[in-house]
C-alpha cells in the first residue's frame, strides 16, 4: 500500500501488494527517505524479463524495505525534488529496524519513546533467492513450501545485479500486531 514507518503504519493493511517501483516514490519538496514499507515478511522484485529476486525476512522477523530509482546518496545531496535524476538501475534498501518519523505536533520532530531504537547489539536473518518468473513470487515464503519449488542460490550467480526499467515490486507487508490475530 502506501509508505509506512514504525510510527506511521496503522493504515497499512495486511496483504500482498504489487506495484511498479516508480509508484513507491513520494515526491517530498525536500528529497528524503520515502516509500518505506514496514513489517515486510517478503518482497519479490523482478524485471521486464520476468527474472528477479525474492527477499525474505527470517521466520519470526520482519524488515523495512524500499525500492527506488535513486540511491540514498542522491536523496541526501539534492535540496529539491526537481534536482533528482532517475537512474536506470533500482536501489533496494532493506533495514532491520527503522527510526520513527516523529512530528507528532506541527512544530517539532518529537518521537514517541516506544518507537525509538535503544542502543544495543541487534541481529536478524534475511535470505535472497532467485526468481525465475513473476509467478514464482506469488508462492508462499520458502518455509511454507517444499524446497523442490525453489532454485538453488547458485543459479543467481549468473544474473546481473542491476535490474532495469520495468522493475516490479510485490510485497506482503503488515503490522505485526494485526498479523498475530490472523
Amino acid at each position: 500500500p502506501h509508505e509506512s514507518y514504525p510510527d506511521r503504519k496503522t493504515g497499512a493493511k495486511i496483504g500482498k501488494y504489487e506495484c511498479d517501483v516508480d509508484e513507491t516514490y513520494v515526491p517530498y519538496i525536500c528529497p528524503q527517505d520515502n516509500g518505506n514499507k514496514s513489517d515486510v515478511r517478503w518482497a519479490a522484485l523482478w524485471g521486464e524479463d520476468g527474472k528477479g529476486v525474492l527477499v525474505q525476512a527470517g521466520r519470526e522477523e520482519t524488515v523495512h524495505l524500499s525500492a527506488h530509482r535513486f540511491t540514498p546518496h542522491d536523496l541526501n545531496r539534492c535540496r529539491h525534488a526537481v534536482e533528482l535524476k532517475e537512474r536506470e538501475e533500482v536501489t533496494v534498501t532493506v533495514d532491520h529496524k527503522h527510526m520513527p518519523c516523529g512530528g507528532n505536533n506541527s512544530w517539532s520532530r518529537a518521537h514517541m519513546p516506544k518507537y525509538l531504537i535503544p542502543p544495543g547489539s541487534y541481529t536478524y536473518s534475511l535470505s535472497l533467492s532467485p526468481l525465475s518468473s513473476p509467478a514464482a513470487a506469488h508462492r508462499p515464503p520458502r518455509w511454507y513450501a517444499p524446497a523442490s519449488e525453489y532454485r538453488a542460490p547458485s543459479a543467481w550467480a549468473a544474473r546481473s545485479a542491476k535490474l532495469r526499467k520495468g522493475f516490479k515490486a510485490g510485497m506482503a507487508a503488515a503490522p505485526i500486531k494485526i498479523a498475530e490475530l490472523i
